[in-house]
């Protein structure tokens, strides 16, 4: 029972530890940094910061001074803050792909999905003139970059599953053979021969498991949609609901920046929500992007489970299964329980061992002589 707690264990451990390796998910606004706070801002100005005040906004949707107001400035009805500095050209196609592949690695080989990024990415990879388009295949190639760890992780957890198992047939071996048996060269051709079985079975099974991992870093595949589809809404609708929470603070630090009221805390801002989502955060150019992420966060928890799932049932059948199904047909083979001369020559002590251990019974005679010579000696010494 001991035995199997361990290997269960082992498998909830490496289901924690892909789970860890999951992509983390950044959706600040491209461009978007947050501003320092101006000194010098219009006192006079209106302190409401509601999005139906009417207060001439740039094409970031922001509210804007008087002196920088255009005139004949219709309201935004889209909120995109502003970027600050020019961004740099962007890399070329080839740096692009290698870029996709690492999927933004960080340094513990972790993918780091973020919105500017991923926005940049998906633009150098578009062939549509049409804003907001995503190419499927940077997806992809996001999706197999985000699988990058599991190949180490898989093989920590299959080492030490393996030496969990030696450890288990040495004990099993030494607890049955070793009182009686363990002088004699039975006990190490069974043992031998036991070691050479369980070998042959768990390069069987590794490499199995090295072939599920192979395919699944060859190319994002399901059909199971009826447990990809309620995962990929609930992640699409959980993206968006934390997209739009970054819009909104991104919304207020820019007005707090100006010197502007803003609601304090979570609750002040969640009465203002309705009314700011409706007048100026009503539409996300981003939205597509956010929803590539949701299908590759959606996938990597669907693969990792199928993958974890399949290695266990690998070592349950091509490793337990087949020791408990064969182990007795081979021992009976390799150990020729069926010759009766050579079972002979299988229970007699071990020559060299016998040998070693009358060596060792003479030197113990010796050096009990000896002793007792010294003690003599120091006697009459004392006298």
């Amino acid at each position: 029972m001991e035995f199997v707690d361990r290997w269960r264990k082992m498998m909830y451990a490496m289901r924690k530890d892909v789970a860890s390796m999951r992509p983390e998910v950044k959706l600040r606004t491209p461009g978007y940094s947050k501003p320092s706070i101006s000194l010098d801002s219009e006192s006079e100005e209106s302190l409401d910061p509601s999005p139906l005040a009417k207060k001439p906004k740039g094409n970031s949707g922001l509210p804007m001074r008087g002196s920088q107001a255009p005139r004949n400035t219709p309201q935004a009805q889209q909120f995109s803050t502003p970027t600050g500095n020019k961004r740099k050209p962007g890399p070329p196609a080839s740096e692009s792909r290698k870029r996709a592949n690492e999927a933004f690695l960080n340094d513990n080989g972790k993918s780091i999905y973020d919105l500017e990024q991923l926005s940049e990415l998906y633009k150098e990879a578009s062939q549509s003139d049409i804003p907001g388009t995503v190419t499927p295949k940077v997806t992809d190639r996001l999706i197999l970059g985000s699988l990058a760890t599991w190949e180490v992780i898989v093989g920590t957890t299959l080492e030490k599953v393996k030496q969990h198992i030696e450890a288990m047939l040495a004990n099993a071996l030494f607890d049955t053979l070793a009182t009686r048996r363990q002088s004699t060269l039975f006990y190490s051709t069974a043992q031998k021969v036991l070691s050479n079985f369980f070998n042959e079975l768990w390069e069987e099974a590794k490499e199995r498991i090295r072939f599920s991992v192979a395919c699944e870093k060859l190319k994002p595949i399901t059909y199971n949609l009826t447990s990809f589809q309620p995962q990929f809404e609930a992640m699409k609708t959980k993206l968006k609901e934390d997209r739009l929470i970054e819009r909104i603070n991104e919304y207020y630090d820019t007005l707090e920046s100006q010197g502007r009221k803003v609601p304090i805390g979570d609750i002040e801002r969640q009465k203002k929500r309705a009314e700011l989502e409706a007048a100026v955060l009503k539409t996300d150019e981003h939205s597509q992007i956010v929803d590539s992420i949701a299908k590759s966060l959606t996938y990597y928890d669907i693969a990792s489970g199928r993958l974890l799932d399949n290695i266990a049932q690998t070592v349950e059948y091509a490793v337990f299964h087949r020791m408990q199904r064969d182990l007795k047909k081979t021992l009976r083979t390799e150990l020729r329980t069926t010759d009766e001369d050579h079972c002979v020559l299988l229970l007699a002590p071990n020559a060299a061992r016998e040998a070693q251990r009358a060596r060792l019974q003479i030197e113990q005679e010796k050096l009990v002589k000896a002793l007792h010579k010294l003690e003599g000696l120091l006697h009459n010494n004392t006298l």
